[in-house]
């Protein structure tokens, strides 16, 4: 999130366990940018469809109207 509470990147458990003991890796550094999301109003069984095939554990939820805007977090 930035400053202004904006959705800007999520970072990916792999992420963190690839880049475990280097003290000096900064989020931003390790931050992606959220291509795979989902809104409100979706069915579940469509989100969990969508993150097996895109093979994550988490997806960011945000509005329709703003998909900077964080509603949620489906895990």
């Amino acid at each position: 999130m930035d400053e202004d509470n904006r959705l800007v990147g999520v970072i990916p458990s792999s992420s963190i366990v690839d880049r475990k003991g280097e003290e000096s890796t900064l989020v931003e550094n390790a931050m992606l940018t959220a291509n795979v999301i989902v809104h409100p109003d979706e069915v579940l069984q469509s989100i969990t469809d969508r993150m097996a095939a895109h093979g994550v554990g988490a997806i960011p939820d945000v509005s329709r109207d703003d998909a900077t805007r964080l509603e949620g977090l489906i895990t």
